[in-house]
């Protein structure tokens, strides 16, 4: 026991190593699930983890549940445990290329899968790939660039080319999949995007980026058009367009033309509009990441998704979905895929691949408290401690230094009902720190007594002694 003017310090020798083990061992899985919480605010994958190719073209949920990621190079399928990467391997019922474009699927549950030399169908059963025979208007076998596909409610299934014209199927259930060339009308077989009309017919973004629509044979062109992006259904069931210098527009069937929903993302690269089915629309953009439409009060803010490793409104997005789980994904040029869970985490990260929270350094985490003045200490391996703006904008960081120069590692820091800080660094003695400017003074010039080095944790009773467990001591 040690004794000084206003503090009284007890030392207990822990003769039992186990129980020193076990009690650092329970610290610092304390610390590791903090962190890991934080981290996993968002998941994220990269060709790192498992994906096949980090230039996202887009997302697809089948009717299973699973999420399809296609890349430009492989298609993935993650079931909600793992990612499944298919690749062009030669084999007879492996995909035969690898630059995805598009996917839909079938009343019979078949996938249908658009690249960059045809159509194939996915049986789930077999776990396999087939061709999907495309005929030209001269019924020839060809294998065009797919450029989106599309099932309307009449049972037709669309594929948009390029230079091969629009391709059409009836899908029957039956899977002898064969589509045409049939159309003769010039604007359809130059377009690149086709959506159902849910009163009859289609709509369609055409070769000139121009709107249409397609009914009772015929095509009616939309005048006003801005260079047409994206169209889609919100969930009030009107029809939103994407224009790509960023207006956003919906259908006004009384005036027939496009009128404008919000202006406020006037001048950056919109590249994709896509309906959430809850009252909202992801809006992605080239360089400006995304934004969310809110049908009800008409306003664009940006999305909540944060991501750590970047800043995501510097980045372009492609695609953005919430599955039927409420979970949304977010596909990112060169980047990878990143989904924000339904159930999200009070967490935010704080550290090194932060883009915009690195406040602590790049080493690991030690020991933390918050001190009585609501103050966030952090203490790092090899680095000192920092002392972190209660706002979470800034740090202030006291690197420490022992007798031989070396950055200290504080495996505990520790504050007495006194208002005192107290480090216990590696292999040094226990230490009260000045909070205002770091500075250190070592236990021994404080109390008499013996060093006690390598302090691993120190608490307070009720009478104000202080306890300190040392490794090896």
């Amino acid at each position: 026991m040690m004794q000084t003017d206003n503090l009284l310090i007890t030392f207990r020798t822990m003769t039992e190593k186990h129980d020193m083990k076990k009690r650092i061992v329970v610290c610092l899985l304390a610390v590791m699930t903090a962190v890991s919480a934080m981290a996993q605010a968002v998941y994220s994958w990269t060709s790192d983890n498992g994906l096949s190719n980090t230039n996202i073209r887009s997302f697809f949920q089948d009717s299973r549940g699973n999420m399809w990621i296609l890349t430009q190079n492989g298609l993935n399928r993650f079931d909600g445990s793992k990612i499944n990467v298919y690749y062009k391997d030669g084999g007879e019922h492996s995909l035969s290329n690898d630059i995805m474009t598009c996917i839909e699927q079938l009343q019979n549950g078949d996938l249908l899968i658009g690249h960059s030399s045809g159509i194939q169908w996915y049986d789930y059963l077999t776990d396999q790939f087939h061709d999907v025979t495309l005929l030209s208007e001269n019924n020839d076998t060809i294998h065009p660039y797919i450029i989106s596909l599309a099932h309307t409610q009449d049972g037709m299934v669309y594929a948009c080319t390029s230079g091969a014209g629009l391709l059409e199927m009836h899908d029957d259930g039956k899977r002898d999949y064969v589509m045409r060339h049939r159309c003769k009308i010039d604007a359809l077989n130059r377009s690149v995007q086709i959506v159902d009309n849910k009163d009859h017919g289609f709509w369609f973004i055409g070769g000139d980026r121009r709107v249409g629509m397609f009914r009772d044979g015929k095509v009616w062109m939309v005048e006003g058009v801005n260079v047409a992006r994206s169209l889609c259904y919100g969930s009030d069931g009107r029809m939103y367009l994407g224009e790509e210098h960023g207006s956003l527009k919906v259908y006004d069937s009384a005036q027939g033309w496009f009128v404008n929903a919000s202006t406020e993302l006037e001048g950056k690269s919109l590249w994709k509009i896509r309906s959430d089915g809850k009252g909202c629309i992801f809006i992605c953009t080239d360089g400006d990441g995304l934004y969310v439409y809110d049908e009800k009060t008409r306003k664009v803010e940006k999305s909540v998704v944060e991501v750590n490793d970047f800043k995501m409104d510097k980045c372009n997005v492609k695609d953005a979905l919430l599955d039927k789980e409420g979970n949304i994904w977010v596909g990112v040029y060169w980047k990878g895929v990143y989904a924000s869970p339904a159930d999200a985490s009070n967490f935010h990260y704080m550290g090194r691949r932060s883009a915009s929270r690195n406040l602590i350094g790049t080493n690991c985490v030690t020991a933390m408290i918050v001190d009585s003045k609501r103050q966030l200490w952090v203490c790092t391996d090899h680095c000192g401690a920092y002392k972190v703006n209660p706002d979470m904008t800034g740090s202030e960081h006291f690197l420490g230094k022992n007798a031989s120069g070396i950055d200290m590692t504080f495996m505990d820091i520790f504050e007495d009902s006194r208002g005192n800080l107290w480090v216990g660094p590696f292999n040094e003695e226990l230490m009260r720190m000045n909070p205002a400017d770091g500075a250190l003074t070592p236990l021994s010039k404080i109390a008499s007594g013996d060093k006690v080095t390598s302090v691993y944790s120190v608490a307070e009773d009720k009478s104000g002694n202080l306890w300190i467990c040392t490794c090896g001591y």
